[in-house]
């Protein structure tokens, strides 16, 4: 199978020694906190990806699909570089970041302690889980779109109608077990 390596750039343990260290045992806002060292930890392989992209252009052009994993912001930049069909390989748990808005007081967050068993307090809380990962979400997609005017992605469409243009998405999962949630009411 024809496929190219790119230089990732960060170390090989880098993951262990920041995010895992950083995500447990702290609460959740100083997790939000540290919103930039989140952010950076997906733009900086985009880039480094697209500059080997836009390096070996010529050669990849020889492809006729692409496979998008992780992440998979960066092969929606590059799938319009090189103007390949693409497929994208997702998590089954990370789909929980895009739910509708009017299940989240009924299906608790991903970051969040709640059960499907919520108190009002603990639905508020939870819609504000939604609402900064939300916007976590948006920043991200804005980062990604500076890269799009960084490289010369001369497609005239947001960074979101990108990632929406994609041939198949692959859930890697079991829905029921990764997406467990409550019936809704008025459900029977």
């Amino acid at each position: 199978m024809r496929h190219s390596v790119y230089t990732y750039p960060f170390e090989e343990d880098h993951l262990e020694k920041t995010i895992v260290p950083k995500s447990h045992n702290r609460p959740l806002w100083e997790i939000f906190q540290d919103n930039k060292m989140w952010i950076d930890n997906f733009i900086m392989p985009c880039r480094a990806l697209i500059i080997h992209v836009k390096l070996h252009r010529k050669e990849l052009r020889n492809f006729n699909l692409m496979f998008c994993d992780s992440p998979p912001e960066c092969g929606a930049i590059v799938s319009e570089i090189l103007g390949l069909p693409r497929i994208d390989l997702k998590l089954a748990g990370a789909m929980r970041f895009f739910k509708d808005i009017s299940v989240v007081s009924y299906i608790p967050d991903i970051l969040s302690w709640n059960t499907d068993k919520m108190s009002f307090v603990e639905r508020v809380a939870n819609l504000l889980y939604h609402v900064l990962m939300s916007a976590t979400i948006m920043y991200n997609y804005a980062l990604c779109d500076g890269l799009r005017r960084e490289f010369d992605v001369q497609e005239e469409r947001s960074f979101q109608d990108s990632i929406n243009k994609v041939e198949m998405v692959i859930i890697m999962g079991h829905f029921a077990l990764e997406y467990p949630q409550p019936i809704l009411p008025g459900t029977r």
